[in-house]
């Protein structure tokens, strides 16, 4: 089943984002943007595996990985 790459990009980040750190400020409390931007980290190594290994569908991990720096 084909999923558009940057709809695949929003699923890598969301499947992230529920692990990743956020950053506790004392004047605001917690920086929800610091968590999506960890999510966007932690997914791009996820693309950059893919892309590191000779499978088939490079091209669409490159678009996925383009994707997720647009998000």
């Amino acid at each position: 089943m084909y999923i558009d790459p940057k709809e695949k990009a929003k699923q890598l980040v969301e499947k992230f984002e529920h692990f990743a750190m956020q950053h506790w400020h004392e004047d605001t409390g917690w920086n929800m943007e610091s968590r999506k931007s960890n999510a966007k980290h932690c997914a791009i190594i996820a693309c950059d595996e893919m892309i590191d290994w000779p499978v088939l569908g490079l091209d669409y991990w490159h678009d996925v990985k383009k994707e997720i720096s647009l998000l």
